[in-house]
């Protein structure tokens, strides 16, 4: 029998990327991705992709277009569906619609495939409560994703979602202070961290294994820990870097709000997300997720914090 295709939507995002990677190497798919412009260094990049002859197909499909969508989803067994939020746009929109438009034209898509065995939805990670019950709002992409969780339900799709925290490269928001670790929220505050590459890995294990995680949702984690925890592990590879965390005063906590933020008007969710850690509404991931994403992808390996710290460290 032929390897089932395996269709990649944004293979240009890193995340994508490593998607059309690790399922390459199985073996086990032949693999499709879409990329917006078919003459970009990141659609080139995964045409250089080679596992002993094995190689991606790259088609263009914008991700709000649903015939361009549809044309690409021809034969799939699989589908990895992802959207952007565009924090470049003019203006916040508390609505999302572009997100939304992305969402709809994809789920609409993949609907309309006959041969859709499996559709993977990567979204956002819930919180331990509803933001609304701590009195603050849900970041803007997380609350997009959530409603177009409910929508592939309802289309019928069968479906796995992979929940992701922050992505590992943004424990960079807390570095912005020379060898010393500041975030506005408390010391024990419980912080989680995905890699993009892990997410590749995840992507490549649920599809490997599709009865045992169908109609299901995972939550995809690299790290948990605290700022204290996270502060020590940088002095550890870096004895320059403060082993010692600092909470961010309520005026530099201003300034980020207001300025590094107010200054790009669609980029307003670090700020709603700090709300919410702030109120002590903290990422629903724990230890147990980590070792269950451990088990997922055995005997491949989890990023770590000191993988990502090693190149921050190096690039100082």
């Amino acid at each position: 029998m032929d390897n089932p295709t395996i269709v990649v939507v944004n293979g240009s995002a890193d995340e994508g990327y490593w998607a059309v990677y690790y399922l390459l190497k199985t073996g086990r798919f032949r693999v499709r991705t879409t990329v917006r412009r078919l003459e970009s260094s990141r659609a080139e990049r995964l045409r250089q992709l080679d596992f002993d002859g094995r190689r991606c197909e790259v088609v263009k499909a914008a991700t709000e277009n649903e015939a361009e969508l549809s044309e690409a989803f021809d034969g799939a067994r699989g589908i990895y569906g992802t959207t952007v939020y565009n924090i470049y746009a003019k203006k916040y929109r508390h609505e999302n619609p572009e997100e939304l438009a992305q969402g709809h034209a994809l789920i609409a898509a993949a609907r309309a495939c006959s041969t859709l065995e499996h559709f993977v939805w990567q979204t956002m990670t819930r919180f331990d409560r509803p933001p609304a019950d701590v009195g603050v709002e849900a970041p803007i992409h997380f609350r997009t994703k959530w409603d177009l969780e409910e929508d592939v339900k309802q289309a019928g799709l069968p479906w796995t979602f992979l929940r992701q925290p922050a992505y590992m490269r943004q424990v960079a928001f807390g570095m912005q202070f020379k060898n010393r670790l500041v975030y506005p929220y408390p010391p024990d505050t419980r912080l989680a961290f995905v890699a993009e590459e892990d997410l590749g890995k995840f992507v490549a294990a649920i599809f490997m294994n599709r009865d045992a995680h169908l109609n299901k949702a995972i939550n995809g984690v690299s790290e948990v820990l605290t700022p204290v925890e996270l502060a020590a592990r940088a002095h550890a590879l870096n004895p320059d870097f403060s082993p010692k965390y600092r909470k961010a005063t309520w005026i530099e906590n201003a300034f980020f709000d207001y300025v590094i933020v107010g200054l790009k008007p669609a980029f307003r969710y670090p700020a709603q997300i700090n709300k919410n850690l702030m109120a002590g509404n903290c990422f629903a991931m724990h230890a147990d997720d980590k070792a269950s994403c451990e088990r997922l992808i055995a005997p491949l390996r989890l990023s770590t914090l000191e993988d990502f710290l090693r190149e921050r460290f190096a690039g100082d």
